[in-house]
């Protein structure tokens, strides 16, 4: 089906908006600390978890290992060509988002996609992937696009242009629980893979987009003006204690492979959350011990009868950007 409708009016929006709507309606928000993953406490996230998986049945006999891979054209191009490899498999891509900015730089003030910010030549993970999924399903159609971004552009956040208040209720400059990076947003579209600075949207392939953000230890956020929302998210504790910053960003990946799980996604593509602008001054470390931490969590018992969560996938791939 053509996603690359030139017309976005009247009967057209009805077709385009059938084409984009998520599995259930919505952006499906799993969110492992609140009420609306059937949790209470903080400590029920269990519950939670073990509600998605009790839903599931493994797919894997044994558990699936984490791989790093590079390609020239990075997650996308990774994710295209598994989707070559078997049409029936279901393609999950974790985003390295920002907890208080949904698209990061490409959202604007008015909660719309900034349409000069749209392309394939950002440096940027979440940048470069909701520009190719807004082109890829949206194509260049500016209505199409603002619909489409919709589906995330207040689902998360800064409340204001000015303090710490988040839509999700988190303060994420204070605090000691690294649970508090528990958090992904999972919608689906499709995009296309990447060919040097462009994408290649007569290509398309169906994902699963799962928005995560983990902790941010750049102490350089606070140079930033005031309305920035990396200071607005800067983490003192976990620019100063390692043990906590590692156990966020795990907090946050855990968050995505279960939302990607809830998803029947197969295939997870790993980003390297808060390994790079946010590391600060654990990037080396982070990098380092990145792959090890993904598996830990591949590792861990959450199905019924103690099933790893890597038996609820084929793949799980941590891919990287091959340099030609």
């Amino acid at each position: 089906m053509n996603t690359h409708s030139s017309d976005c009016k009247m009967g057209a929006d009805q077709s385009f908006l059938r084409r984009i709507q998520p599995t259930g309606g919505g952006a499906f928000q799993c969110n492992l600390k609140t009420e609306r993953m059937g949790c209470g406490s903080n400590g029920d996230a269990n519950k939670a978890r073990l509600s998605i998986y009790a839903t599931l049945t493994v797919i894997s006999a044994v558990c699936t290992s984490a791989i790093d891979e590079s390609y020239e054209g990075g997650m996308a191009t990774c994710g295209y060509i598994y989707f070559l490899k078997g049409k029936a498999m279901r393609i999950g891509a974790m985003i390295a988002g920002n907890s208080g900015r949904p698209g990061g730089a490409i959202r604007g003030l008015d909660g719309r996609p900034r349409l000069g910010s749209v392309h394939g030549g950002h440096k940027t993970q979440e940048e470069d992937m909701v520009s190719n999924w807004l082109l890829t399903t949206a194509g260049k159609v500016k209505h199409c696009m603002d619909i489409t971004f919709s589906q995330i552009a207040n689902v998360w956040g800064m409340i204001s242009s000015a303090g710490v208040r988040t839509i999700q209720g988190i303060d994420y400059t204070r605090g000691s629980d690294p649970e508090k990076y528990a958090d992904a947003t999972t919608v689906t579209g499709n995009i296309s893979q990447k060919l040097g600075n462009r994408f290649d949207t007569d290509n398309p392939y169906p994902v699963v987009l799962a928005f995560v953000a983990g902790p941010n230890a750049n102490t350089k956020s606070l140079h930033k003006g005031r309305d920035s929302t990396m200071r607005r998210t800067f983490d003192r504790l976990a620019a100063t204690d390692y043990t906590f910053f590692r156990d966020g960003v795990k907090a946050a990946v855990r968050a995505g492979l279960d939302s990607m799980a809830h998803q029947r996604v197969t295939v997870a593509l790993v980003a390297r959350i808060s390994c790079g602008l946010y590391a600060g001054v654990h990037a080396s470390r982070i990098n380092s011990e990145f792959l090890t931490l993904v598996q830990e969590l591949l590792d861990e018992p959450v199905g019924p009868r103690n099933e790893l969560r890597g038996q609820y996938f084929h793949h799980v791939i941590v891919p990287g950007i091959s340099r030609v």
